[in-house]
Parts: C-alpha cells; structure tokens; sequence
C-alpha cells in the first residue's frame, strides 16, 4: 500500500498492537524470565516498526 490511507491503516494497526503488547505485559505479573525476555523483545520489535511507519509518513 503506497497511498497516504494505506500507510496510515498500516500505522493504526502498529499502534494498536503496540498498545496491546503494553496492556498485556504491565497487567500480567506471571510471566516468566524466558517469557519476559520474548514479550520484551516482541514490543522493541513493534515499537521499531511503529516507527518507521511513522517516518515513512
């Protein structure tokens, strides 16, 4: 998607993720150091690509 609408879908999207990834992680206290580790690295990974969405814009 290379329109102005398709880049601020894709936008949405990354941020909702992002939001998600964050309700989950701070309202869930159980996860394990194996499971903090992955769900850390997972937000790092949608946080960059939010990011770079954005610049795109």
């Amino acid at each position: 998607m290379k329109t102005r609408k398709g880049r601020l879908i894709w936008l949405c999207v990354y941020f909702l993720m992002f939001l998600t990834l964050n309700a989950l992680y701070f309202s869930y206290d159980f996860f394990t150091a194996k499971q903090d580790a992955r769900m850390l690295q997972l937000m790092i990974y949608v946080f960059l690509t939010f990011i770079l969405v954005l610049l795109a814009e």
